[in-house]
């Protein structure tokens, strides 16, 4: 998220504007509902949240990494989204070398053959000096 600052910036997506539309978004969907982008689009244009240029995809993006929303059940060949509380099931904390653990193990497996160095650019997580 770090390095989309400068993007949203240029996109005059300051943290009020993203604020507000993680309020639009929820409103609309909550209770399970599902909305295709151009859906969600409307919902915040009409809420005077401008998804012109790439600003609504930089919303979109934002929020999906923030764990707001994901995509959910596909319209036809048109992605949903959906909150994501809502549409992936909890799970328990982990401790953090535990968590840490089994993130290399899943980066490993689906982008190996990899080094730590691979990990820690790809999760932001930086390397421990020995």
């Amino acid at each position: 998220m770090q390095r989309s600052q400068r993007r949203l910036n240029q996109l005059e997506l300051d943290r009020a504007a993203l604020t507000a539309s993680a309020q639009v978004l929820t409103a609309a969907l909550a209770g399970g509902r599902h909305l295709t982008r151009e859906e969600l689009f409307a919902r915040l244009t009409e809420a005077g949240i401008p998804t012109t240029g790439q600003r609504g995809y930089h919303i979109l993006v934002q929020h999906a990494m923030a764990g707001l929303i994901c995509c959910g059940a596909p319209a036809g060949k048109q992605p949903n989204f959906t909150l994501l509380d809502e549409w992936v099931p909890a799970t328990p904390a982990l401790p953090r070398d535990t968590a840490l653990s089994a993130l290399a193990r899943r980066y490993v497996r689906s982008h190996g053959p990899a080094t730590a160095h691979d990990l820690c650019w790809w999760s932001t997580i930086r390397l421990a000096k020995t």
